[in-house]
């Protein structure tokens, strides 16, 4: 403990836990691959309401976006439910993986009022 300044570990910290979550993540996205990869596998189909799904999926993005003072906002202009057959868990990583690259490489400056 004492070979860094008070300093020097406040400031290290962060970006420990950072690169450790990355490391988190990028351990299980191969586990998950290599799961999906073996021919026991098997996708677990149920029917959602998509639209249902989405806001669900969407409210756990907005509190990712606001920790990176992004506005998360959510439109739909479709009235009518909508089904769909699928695995739950991996639509929600495909949903995950878009909105956190959309967080990463996206164009934030759009105006939040239109």
């Amino acid at each position: 403990m004492d070979v860094l300044s008070e300093d020097q570990r406040k400031n290290l910290l962060p970006v420990v836990k950072k690169d450790l979550s990355r490391v988190i993540k990028i351990t299980n996205d191969m586990l998950q691959l290599a799961q999906i990869r073996e021919p026991a596998y098997q996708f677990e189909f149920k029917q959602i309401d998509l639209l249902d799904f989405i806001l669900e999926e969407h409210s756990h993005f907005v509190h990712k976006a606001s920790a990176q003072k992004v506005t998360a906002i959510y439109e739909n202009k479709v009235q009518k439910k909508i089904k769909l057959n699928t695995d739950a868990e991996r639509f929600s990583q495909i949903l995950d993986n878009l909105w956190n690259n959309a967080l990463k490489y996206g164009d934030h400056s759009y105006p939040t009022e239109h």
